[in-house]
């Protein structure tokens, strides 16, 4: 038997019966402007991702950007509710964002294929007001946790496995992030993903997950739940925001169908957390393009010393027959060729490096050379160890 709730449920406000969100909008509390208004960006678009954005676009969520590097495979068609038998081969992001526009014609969608780990910069999140990860393996999400902490954007990572899953909401700003939760054997699944010793496609191998359409939508929806009320929560009238029940910074649902269960776990600071050390960091804005400035020229323009990166970079690879080449590669750019000699095909070792400094051989290149994509955060620091936080802004024109 269900408890009478000590609040209506519905507030019967005077909306038209044939209003496209006329149901919903009756129930007490709610605001369809606040949705209407929301900026939301869900990582990744599989399974978990397919059924989030279904959610949102029925909701009518005014704005929505979608990320993923992949493509649709015909394995996806039994989980993935935006995806059709034509659509194998195409972008996920592209379609979906064009299901999405079937589904509210009204949304604003933005596709971004690419690989957030990589080709994302913080700037870009930024601009929404909330994160929906829909994700499948810590190395997105270690990365995500980053890029969201550094935007000062909250977000709601979100995962499943064959019968149970979990959400999880982050604001680092006020309360513990992602990486704080992490177990050891989270830490050394992380550093074999991104081992400077495998090229990029065998750290980027998948991992499969037997799933089904069924805790997709499951986890999917208490991932939407929870955005919408964090929405409200943070941005509607304050007489109505007190009707919301909302999860704390590291706090957590987890879910089981076999046997059936659904509990609320809570998470404390990890006062060593690397994602936390550096908040206090003055912050410096640059409008300007990673190719269209240098190493040298950024560091020169804000008379700091070196460039930090959060990834190495191949600054040569060493053949002991041919001599050593030098080279500039982001870890994530090496492929298994680059290993080999080309001369005399034996193995090549490469020699790593992660703070370029102002007269360095890579001072000379652009800081895309360096992998560093647009409208990324930078972070600088001096011989002294002081430190600055450089953005790059979305114009091409450097600020004087």
């Amino acid at each position: 038997m269900i408890a009478q709730s000590p609040e209506p449920v519905t507030s019967f406000r005077p909306i038209a019966s044939n209003e496209r969100f006329s149901r919903q909008s009756q129930i007490h509390g709610w605001s369809q402007e606040v949705l209407s208004r929301a900026k939301l960006l869900v990582a990744g678009c599989g399974a978990l991702g397919n059924e989030t954005l279904k959610n949102l676009a029925l909701l009518g969520i005014g704005t929505v950007g979608m990320i993923d590097f992949d493509s649709i495979e015909v394995i996806n068609l039994s989980r993935s509710v935006l995806f059709r038998k034509t659509d194998v081969g195409q972008p996920k992001a592209h379609v979906a964002a064009s299901r999405l526009a079937e589904i509210h014609p009204e949304m604003q969608v933005t596709p971004m294929h690419l690989d957030l780990t990589s080709e994302l910069g913080a700037g870009t999140i930024s601009d929404y007001d909330l994160v929906l990860g829909c994700l499948d393996n810590i190395e997105a999400r270690w990365h995500l946790n980053r890029l969201c902490h550094a935007a000062s954007v909250p977000w709601i990572d979100a995962g499943i496995e064959a019968s149970a899953g979990q959400i999880a909401y982050f604001d680092a700003l006020n309360g513990p992030c992602y990486e704080c939760s992490m177990s050891s054997s989270m830490w050394q699944r992380l550093n074999e993903r991104r081992s400077c010793l495998l090229p990029a496609q065998q750290r980027a191998v998948p991992r499969n997950i037997a799933t089904t359409s069924i805790i997709s939508s499951l986890v999917a929806a208490l991932q939407v739940q929870e955005a919408v009320s964090q929405l409200h929560h943070r941005f509607a009238p304050p007489q109505t925001q007190s009707k919301w029940s909302v999860l704390r910074s590291g706090d957590r649902i987890t879910t089981r169908l076999a046997p059936y269960s659904i509990s609320v776990l809570h998470s404390r600071r990890n006062d060593v957390c690397l994602a936390h050390h550096d908040t206090s960091i003055a912050i410096f804005d640059l409008e300007v393009s990673p190719s269209q400035i240098s190493v040298e020229q950024i560091l020169t323009y804000t008379n700091m010393d070196a460039v930090e990166l959060d990834w190495d970079i191949a600054i040569a690879l060493e053949c002991p027959t041919c001599g050593t080449n030098p080279v500039c590669l982001p870890s994530f750019r090496v492929v298994a060729s680059d290993l080999n000699c080309p001369v005399c095909c034996d193995p090549r070792r490469p020699e790593w490096q992660s703070r370029i400094t102002r007269g360095s051989r890579l001072a000379t290149r652009t800081l895309a050379d360096l992998g560093i994509p647009p409208r990324s955060y930078l972070s600088l620091v001096t011989n002294n160890e002081h430190r600055l936080h450089c953005r790059l802004q979305k114009t091409n024109r450097m600020r004087a």
